[in-house]
């Protein structure tokens, strides 16, 4: 991950001791963005609301289907 972060806040140099110093939510959500931007994100799945009835498409993780 810290051959891929260019920029965090006002951090000016990224290493890997930045990266395992984050908090596991915050390190969990830039893996998320990693993988959405380069297509291993979740897949789409047509979900309905179960208050309204409406139909749509939602992305689910890999552990969800």
């Amino acid at each position: 991950m810290s051959r891929v972060v260019t920029r965090l806040g006002t951090v000016p140099f990224i290493n890997t001791k930045v990266i395992e110093g984050l908090f596991s939510t915050d390190l969990a959500y830039l893996q998320a963005l990693y993988d959405r931007i380069n297509g291993y994100g979740g897949q789409q799945k047509k979900v309905i609301c179960p208050h309204c009835k409406t139909g749509f498409d939602a992305e689910i993780g890999p552990d969800e289907e």
